[in-house]
Parts: structure tokens; C-alpha cells; sequence
């Protein structure tokens, strides 16, 4: 059974299973310091999201973290460009795999 935490409209999962870990996804007032809005870490299984981002915004920031989770080799760069094309793809064709 999925479970969400409910923002605006957004339903943002407080688990997200990638690859072979489930990470716990955290809404929070401040991720770190230097203001960034989300952040993975693998050691301890985690995803902190911003909470006082725009809809649009934490859509994003989960699937840039997710991206992250997945492979951290990638750099800065290259898992900006797949989440902003990827989340472009999934809302430009209504692919919603959940419902």
C-alpha cells in the first residue's frame, strides 16, 4: 500500500523503493545551509524535499533526488537535464502511473 504526504495537489510518496533500497522521502523547512531544495543520501536512505517549494518545483526536485539514487556517478549537470525532460515527458503525455 502506498502511503503520501499530501501538499497542495502534489501527492509526494514518504517511501520510494529504487533499485534495491527504499528510501524514506522527507518533507522539510530547510534542507541544508546553502539553501538547496532537495537532497539524496544513499548511507542513510533518504530524500529531503523542501516543503515550501511550488507544486511544479517539488515534482521536479523528487525526480532530480530519485535520479541521484539511482546513479551516482552522474554529475550535476546531466541529472538536471534528465529530470527536467523526463517530468516534461510524463506531464506533456499525462503518464501516470500510480492511478
Amino acid at each position: 500500500m502506498l502511503s503520501f504526504v499530501n501538499n497542495f495537489h502534489m501527492m509526494i510518496p514518504k517511501k520510494v523503493k529504487i533499485g534495491a533500497h527504499t528510501f524514506q522521502v522527507l518533507m522539510v523547512d530547510d534542507v541544508d545551509p546553502e539553501g538547496n531544495v532537495g537532497e539524496c543520501c544513499s548511507e542513510e536512505l533518504t530524500i529531503k524535499i523542501k516543503k515550501t517549494q511550488k507544486e511544479s518545483q517539488l515534482a521536479e526536485t523528487l525526480l532530480h533526488e530519485i535520479i541521484h539514487a539511482s546513479d551516482a556517478h552522474l554529475t550535476e549537470a546531466q541529472v538536471d537535464r534528465l529530470g527536467h525532460v523526463l517530468l516534461q515527458v510524463l506531464r506533456d503525455n499525462k503518464l501516470d502511473f500510480v492511478s
